[in-house]
């Protein structure tokens, strides 16, 4: 159950990032594995 609300959650984050949170991902390829 943990693992799927962590998923639900992650997917959320995604929708809500925004342009420049898109950027920082694109530079830290390492903290999306970690999302």
């Amino acid at each position: 159950m943990a693992a799927q609300t962590k998923v639900s959650t992650a997917g959320r984050v995604r929708k809500r990032l925004t342009l420049k949170e898109k950027e920082i991902l694109k530079l830290y390829p390492e903290k999306k594995s970690r999302v």
